[in-house]
């Protein structure tokens, strides 16, 4: 696993050179519309988030070359914060990324990420 902000240029192929299986990005500044780009070659599955191209935006990125399934994605609309839970190779697991600009308050319990 690593995390990382996203590279400028946009580009996640040195995740796949390092044989990355799962990546936590922020800050991918990306739109609903544009977030297909994170989708490469060794990614199985995208679970993003945006706010706008100027700020904000987090992605669990997962390769193709290991077993997960997905149950269920909560995100939010400010690009704060995605939590995917599923079952990686026989375990119930839970993945989150949460990105917290100044002025944003932290994410609670309470915001149903946890259910």
């Amino acid at each position: 696993m690593v995390s990382k902000n996203l590279p400028k240029d946009g580009s996640v192929v040195i995740f796949e050179e390092r044989g990355v299986s799962i990546a936590f990005l922020q800050e991918t500044h990306l739109e609903d519309k544009d977030n297909v780009k994170l989708q490469r070659n060794w990614v199985g599955q995208v679970f993003a988030t945006s706010y706008s191209s100027f700020s904000r935006g987090v992605a669990i990125l997962v390769s193709k070359n290991i077993a997960f399934r997905s149950h269920r994605c909560v995100k939010d609309n400010l690009g704060c914060y995605v939590t995917v839970k599923g079952v990686l190779s026989g375990k119930d697991v839970t993945f989150m990324n949460v990105y917290c600009p100044p002025g944003y308050s932290p994410v609670t319990k309470s915001d149903g990420l946890m259910d």
